[in-house]
């Protein structure tokens, strides 16, 4: 007895069976019959689960619907996103600050008062103020508190500008010399009427138009924070945000403006804000 039950235990049990018939409602025809095991049931399973996911993953490579799921290309562009609007606030503000300076150049060359001119809040920290009623236009800009001037004077481009080479703006003879003291910020050239007006370096044209007490002025921007201005022109060769090249003529010898009383130049050469003697950089 002992020896046939263990022959029944030893015995492989049978898989179960499961039949899976559908029939018609109506006249209870068999219309589809399918029969599964244990083995099979999974393996059918899983077969399924793989077509499921292969269909998915189709629809969501080559379909819109790839869009519903984050990429790390999505993050990152995001990120890059973010970085250029800081960087864009950054610049807008930035030229604004210049378009500020440039304002404060023009009024200068056209021989107005500076204090005249108010400076949003926005741009700098502190108002620009008149601490006293100085008598010039340079110790306003020597003692003004603008942070754009102090910025020029802080970021790292205060090398000497004796380094560099000048052109000469234009042939003839010093007539009045540099004289901040009397509100004099450049040198007089007298000059033929007619002769060219050169670009003393490399730069932009940043100004180029007509006042009544200068005439025909252009002022170039050059690196090294440096400015030039030319005044009482007949005519102007450069229109404004033109690249010249230093010797290039970039106007005409004149006596236009109210401030002039006979055909010359009048020449000035600021460095950080401030005009400087240009005869210290060039031999006339």
């Amino acid at each position: 007895m002992a020896k046939k039950d263990s022959k029944k235990t030893n015995k492989p049990k049978e898989p179960k069976l499961y039949h899976l018939v559908i029939y018609d409602e109506k006249t209870l025809a068999e219309k589809f019959n399918f029969k599964l095991t244990n083995r099979n049931l999974f393996t059918y399973i899983g077969l399924l689960f793989i077509v499921v996911f292969a269909i998915v993953f189709l629809l969501l490579i080559f379909t819109p619907l790839n869009a519903l799921v984050p990429k790390y290309e999505d993050v990152k562009l995001r990120s890059q996103a973010i970085q250029n609007r800081i960087l864009l606030d950054s610049l807008k503000h930035q030229i604004a600050i210049r378009d500020e300076f440039f304002k404060k150049m023009r009024i200068i060359v056209m021989g107005k008062d500076l204090s005249q001119l108010k400076t949003p809040d926005s741009l700098y920290k502190n108002k620009f103020i008149s601490q006293e009623q100085y008598d010039s236009i340079l110790h306003q800009l020597s003692s003004s508190d603008n942070s754009y001037f102090q910025m020029l004077a802080n970021d790292g481009s205060n090398k000497s500008i004796s380094t560099l080479h000048f052109y000469k703006p234009v042939s003839g003879i010093v007539i009045n010399k540099f004289d901040p003291a009397q509100g004099h910020y450049g040198v007089d050239l007298a000059a033929k009427k007619g002769e060219p007006v050169l670009a003393v370096l490399s730069g932009t044209v940043i100004m180029a138009n007509w006042n009544p007490q200068n005439g025909y002025v252009i002022m170039i921007q050059h690196p090294d924070n440096l400015i030039s201005v030319y005044k009482h022109n007949s005519e102007l060769l450069k229109k404004e945000g033109d690249h010249v090249q230093a010797g290039e003529p970039i106007a005409i010898v004149g006596n236009t403006g109210e401030n002039t009383t006979g055909p010359h130049l009048h020449f000035e050469l600021w460095h950080n804000g401030v005009p400087v003697n240009p005869a210290e950089y060039i031999i006339f």
